[in-house]
């Protein structure tokens, strides 16, 4: 057996005995080293006699589970549910068509299922419940009372940290997943599967852990950046193929029920559960854990993390070291036998936190749900007489949050806020997980912070970024959403006029009164072609307040009000409004129009959220949103790139995607917007389709690649130069796709007016293909990526995109190899 594969242990009667000694036995045979260790306990062991049906319990906070990404990288976002659930209605509910797993021949198809659909239909998972199943007289590994040296913080500092040194309940139903994690001061955990289907578990043995926060901090940098410990926040899955594709070895097992799971210091693991089931867990610490706990990297972004002071540990277990560990505590953690922590780095010491008196500290952790008014918030706070001034409690914290139509609870993180054994409940309420991009939206949201309806309403950020946004090509707020932003141009001043590329249909959604409705605001009966002919080119304006600017016949402006155009203004600046915020999405800025409730909703979210009513097709106003919250058709929808339930997200037109999103967020993060004929008229897809699966590794001059040369053959070469180049995405006319067609190479295409190659999503175009001959095809999108020239082994050079080549880490599959060729021309011969 390899020494980094999971092994499975029998323990016999007399071992079982003793937790602590069979945890020394099976770590002297090597278990820790994969990371994880199963236990089968012997046979007529029971952890309940009287069975699991008709639980009496409650379920307090259980959570869905929101993951976005694509392509083996994705994120875990927690949603607290408001109310509480009974086993019994979670049972209903992981069992109902809705979450019950799909029909599997094997686990390992399961599997498969599990990572294509991950995104799909977000699980509901009852976590961390505290409580315990064992039978109170059970004394063999029962996880209320293990008796580790972990007990010495209840027993000697008579704390309490839920889940931690305290059992919890995991209720869990198909998909409900625990990302990769290490756990709380890099303790021991035990996990006790007690009835119900299996869990399926990744885990990486610990001297790779280094190699795994690495790539993660590389795929997810922003993360990183704001938190270097961010794995501990379990929102981060990376699927095992990647993991494999850098070398970076994963352990596969599946834990049955009656079955224990150990997983030991610094050893990352994750996995999912593949139906409904319930397991019970904590933590405990061995004596060689102490030297993992004072090595300890911790969250840096949240006061609320467990932390545990090692002192006493050191004292007690390592008084040869204590004097030298406290001398060296605040630059580094003092290791008497390094070989022990295999492939540890040195990192710095984190704060020590003392915790004193009886005392209890909730586990949870989700997501660092943070307040958006924090710092004029309220607290109640709440101290035992027993307890010392310094150590309090934070009771409740609550936000109103000024969104009308929805909210979403979201629970404080309260590890490290110390409270009298009594449950410590949280109200914060809101609709955000986070904040902007230093929040963790993602870089599309850097030029936002100050326009998210959570932040101070601030005119002069939205002038400034009207303004901005004005000087892209078509220039017109409403238009410019149809237009890849990676290809559109940029001029250093707003011409006078531009292509439009919305027409009036887009508004009316009624074809019957186009031409009636185009003729009174022309002022004309000139036929319909000629009416279409001229709004080629429109007339573009620009508000003298706020500075959006917009085609006049996309806005309904009148005109024949005001001298001239410079001294136009918007709706919402001709009533003299600074604060006017869209009813359905998170953004200010841009064009906006008053609604029948006299609010505010932007003109372009109006156009492309199912059942809005633009009242005038002249006007473009009022608009009438009634109809759309009284629909249930998007009432849990959450938005992927904001991740908040506040306003319409609209939900992907891509096939059977289930993603949802705000338009504004979908277009400043790159969602595919089209216009199309009758009776689609507009639509929008999340951008996590057809994108280029460039997501390895970036490659440098002098690297020794091999590239695809052409269908049949790939070749050896090394990299002589990088740039970056705009790739583009089609949708062929024979049913094929391509995601690296170069910009240069489309030569015609059917956008409204003259795009100079700033082409609108969704019209045909015409590609010049790599034997010479045009293919039909539409278009979709354009983004940036790197690109390549290659010189081959006869020195020619060949331009290619990441996804044609593979680069020193990579690996081959053998059909690749097949192909590699060691010339080129007709007499090809294969390399050995």
């Amino acid at each position: 057996m390899s020494s980094s594969e999971i092994q499975v242990f029998y323990p016999s009667w007399e071992e079982f005995k003793n937790f602590s000694a069979f945890i020394d036995y099976i770590e002297s045979r090597g278990a820790h080293r994969s990371g994880l260790a199963k236990i089968i306990p012997p046979a007529g062991w029971k952890a309940r006699r009287s069975g699991y049906e008709n639980l009496d319990l409650q379920i307090r906070s259980p959570i869905t589970q929101i993951i976005t990404g694509q392509q083996g990288l994705y994120q875990q976002y927690n949603v607290s549910k408001k109310k509480s659930m009974t086993v019994g209605e979670y049972e209903l509910l992981a069992k109902s068509g809705k979450h019950a797993p799909p029909p599997f021949q094997n686990l390992e198809d399961l599997e498969r299922n599990y990572w294509r659909g991950i995104t799909f239909n977000p699980p509901i998972y009852g976590a961390d419940t505290p409580g315990t199943l064992y039978d109170a007289d059970v004394n063999e590994w029962n996880i209320g009372r293990l008796g580790t040296i972990l007990d010495l913080i209840r027993s000697d500092y008579r704390i309490r940290i839920e889940g931690v040194n305290t059992p919890y309940l995991y209720f869990g139903m198909w998909k409900a997943t625990f990302a990769w994690h290490v756990e709380d001061m890099d303790l021991y955990s035990i996990n006790y599967l007690h009835y119900g289907a299996p869990k399926y578990w990744y885990c990486i043995p610990p001297e790779h852990s280094p190699r795994l926060e690495r790539l993660a901090a590389s795929f997810f940098s922003q993360s990183a950046k704001e938190c270097p410990a961010f794995l501990r926040h379990k929102m981060t899955l990376i699927s095992p193929s990647i993991l494999h594709n850098y070398s970076i070895p994963v352990n596969r097992i599946i834990h049955n029920p009656g079955e224990f799971m150990i997983s030991f210091p610094y050893s990352y693991h994750s996995g999912f559960n593949c139906g409904y089931n319930c397991a019970e867990s904590t933590n405990f610490a061995s004596i060689r854990w102490i030297d993992y706990g004072k090595k300890a990297r911790l969250c840096t972004c949240n006061k609320d993390s467990v932390r545990i002071s090692m002192d006493g540990f050191v004292k007690r277990f390592q008084p040869e070291q204590y004097d030298e560990w406290k001398a060296h505590e605040g630059s580094r953690a003092f290791l008497h036998d390094s070989a022990e922590l295999v492939g540890r780095a040195d990192y710095d010491s984190p704060p020590i936190v003392t915790v004193l008196r009886k005392t209890s500290i909730s586990k949870r952790y989700l997501a660092s749900y943070k307040s958006p008014v924090k710092k004029n918030k309220k607290r109640n706070l709440a101290v035992s007489a027993e307890l010392s001034s310094s150590v309090v409690a934070r009771r409740k914290s609550n936000t109103q949050s000024k969104i009308k139509h929805s909210a979403v609870e979201m629970p404080i993180a309260s590890r490290s806020h110390l409270v009298v054994e009594t449950e410590c409940t949280s109200g914060l309420t809101g609709n955000y997980k986070n904040q902007g991009d230093r929040y963790s939206f993602g870089s599309w949201a850097r030029s936002l912070e100050k326009l998210w309806h959570f932040t101070v309403s601030d005119i002069n950020a939205e002038i400034e970024h009207n303004a901005r946004m004005a000087l892209s090509e078509p220039h017109c707020c409403l238009c410019q959403v149809f237009v890849s932003s990676s290809i559109a141009c940029r001029l250093s001043q707003v011409p006078t006029t531009s292509r439009q590329i919305l027409n009036e249909l887009c508004f009316t959604r009624n074809p019957n009164v186009i031409t009636l409705s185009k003729r009174s605001q022309a002022g004309t009966t000139k036929d319909d072609s000629m009416l279409i002919e001229e709004s080629k080119n429109a007339r573009l304006i620009s508000c003298c307040e706020c500075a959006i600017t917009v085609h006049a016949s996309c806005y309904g402006a009148n005109l024949d009000s005001i001298a001239t155009s410079s001294q136009w203004k918007c709706d919402r600046c001709e009533v003299g409004v600074d604060n006017a915020e869209c009813q359905l999405c998170c953004l200010r800025g841009g064009a906006v129009k008053p609604t029948t409730d006299f609010t505010w909703v932007h003109l372009i979210c109006s156009l492309l959220t199912p059942n809005v009513r633009i009242l005038s097709p002249v006007s473009k106003s009022p608009v009438d949103l009634k109809a759309v919250f009284l629909c249930n058709t998007s009432h849990n929808a959450v938005c992927i790139y904001c991740h908040s339930k506040q306003g319409k997200p609209i939900m992907c037109a891509y096939g059977n995607c289930q993603r949802s999103f705000h338009v504004t967020c979908g277009y400043y993060a790159g969602a595919i917007f089209e216009v199309r004929d009758w009776p689609e008229l507009v639509t929008a897809m999340c951008n996590l389709h057809k994108m280029s699966s460039v997501d390895s590794r970036p490659l440098r001059i002098g690297d020794s690649v091999i590239a695809r040369y052409d269908d049949d053959s790939y070749v050896n070469g090394s990299i002589i130069k990088a740039s970056e180049e705009v790739y583009c995405i089609v949708d062929f006319d024979d049913g094929s796709y391509s995601n690296n067609i170069y910009h240069h190479d489309i030569e015609m295409c059917s956008c409204v007016g003259s795009c100079n190659g700033a082409h609108q999503s969704g019209v045909r175009v015409q590609i010049r293909w790599t034997d010479g001959k045009l293919y039909g095809g539409i278009f979709r999108r354009a983004y940036r990526a790197m690109a390549y020239d290659i010189e081959l082994v006869n020195c020619s050079i060949i331009k290619c995109s990441r996804d044609e080549l593979f680069g020193p880490d990579d690996s081959i599959s053998d059909e690749v190899r097949k192909k590699i060729c060691d010339k080129l021309g007709p007499d090809k011969e294969i390399s050995k």
